[in-house]
């Protein structure tokens, strides 16, 4: 996955009813626009987001607005990487 890919990824909260995933909230795209979904629960993906912004936390403040983005971006790869433990 290239790096500015995940510039357009969302979260979109859902619920899944009768075999089908459901937004609870417009996502605001195209008629028969195919995607790829991510399932994660609420916990797995907060845990996830944490560990992100624990990354970022520990880089260098004193950067410009541009240099941040390089940040947030290196340590989402860092995360993306990171071996995840699978719960059953």
């Amino acid at each position: 996955m290239a790096q500015n890919d995940f510039d357009s990824a969302r979260v979109i909260p859902v619920v899944f009813e009768d075999g089908v995933f459901k937004p609870l909230r417009r996502p605001r795209l195209k008629n028969h626009k195919r995607l790829n979904i991510a399932i994660l629960s609420k916990a797995t993906w907060a845990k996830a987001f944490r560990k992100l912004l624990r990354t970022v936390q520990t880089r260098p403040s004193s950067l410009n607005p541009h240099a941040i983005e390089e940040e947030i971006t290196r340590a989402r790869e860092e995360v993306r990487k990171s071996p995840r433990r699978r719960s059953s």
